[in-house]
């Protein structure tokens, strides 16, 4: 694979600190549950045949989303179109995680972004497969499939002053739910990569974790 540039190689625990912007695709030995915003590949350790075809279709399917989002924005641009204050909310009570899951998604149900089914699936898709939510400590986001109700790409945020348990132990309990809308894969592609690029700064996280408005967290996360 020529076209391919290998940074290096590190543990499980390494990656989940790491700066991952930049980086396209991950390949392991093992399976990676809790690597949600890059796509990884499952190899063994000799790389078989099977192993290639495997890396083959997941770089054919980066270069054809990299191609469908050519004319689409990327890093602030993208921000900036997929986002407002108008879809951040502050909730001053507790919450079940279902609850706050449907909460977030209203938000982009309002704005025109999703249908009802959509905030349906984001829900079943938390039940059938628990901590997938979770993309670091404090913070989750949720998400369905295009076809479930998806009509324009964007997303929301839910600040919960009472933290919600997302079943994480080690990521628990959860203060900032993000959900997420994306009408196709070069969409998803686009968000993913700022999701990786924010979270990569643990600075601004922290930062993120403290403020408790819809003006202050807005501002914070156009200043990423």
């Amino acid at each position: 694979f020529p076209q391919v540039t290998m940074l290096g190689s590190w543990g499980e625990r390494e990656l989940e600190t790491m700066d991952l912007l930049g980086v396209d695709l991950i390949f392991s030995t093992m399976d990676l549950p809790a690597m949600r915003l890059i796509p990884w590949v499952k190899v063994s350790p000799l790389l078989i045949q099977e192993d290639i075809g495997r890396i083959r279709g997941a770089l054919l399917r980066i270069a054809d989303a990299e191609r469908q989002g050519a004319a689409q924005q990327t890093g602030r641009e993208f921000l900036h179109t997929a986002f407002s204050e108008r879809r951040i909310s502050v909730a001053n009570r507790p919450m079940e995680r279902e609850e706050a899951i449907r909460f977030a998604g209203e938000l982009l149900r309002r704005d025109g972004y999703v249908l009802p089914a959509y905030i349906d699936a984001m829900v079943e898709t938390f039940q059938m497969h628990g901590d997938y939510a979770v993309l670091t400590s404090g913070v989750a986001m949720s998400y369905a499939k295009a076809q479930d109700g998806a009509l324009k790409t964007g997303f929301s945020l839910l600040a919960l002053q009472e933290p919600v348990d997302f079943g994480v132990k080690a990521s628990n309990p959860v203060r900032l739910l993000f959900a997420l809308s994306a009408t196709d894969d070069a969409a998803y592609l686009t968000a993913m990569k700022f999701f990786a690029r924010l979270l990569s700064g643990r600075a601004s996280i922290h930062r993120l974790l403290q403020l408790d408005t819809p003006e202050q967290l807005y501002q914070e996360l156009t200043a990423t």
